[in-house]
């Protein structure tokens, strides 16, 4: 199951201080896995569950954008 959450919605905050918001797509969290999807511009983004705990998940969603 597949579900947006309070993270997914920090994790689109971000996305939208990096690109117009009509480039992404809502973020889910997908409860088997814990990871979280932001579809953006196209793409996939998948954050890990340790990755959105420690803080690389901005430098993911960054890179995503060069």
């Amino acid at each position: 199951m597949k579900s947006h959450t309070p993270e997914c919605f920090k994790i689109e905050q971000f996305a939208a201080t990096l690109v117009p918001m009509k480039t992404y797509h809502l973020c889910v969290q997908d409860f088997d896995s814990k990871d979280y999807t932001l579809e953006l511009q196209g793409r996939s983004i998948t954050i890990t569950q340790p990755q959105f705990d420690d803080g690389t998940w901005q430098d993911i969603i960054r890179r995503a954008f060069q």
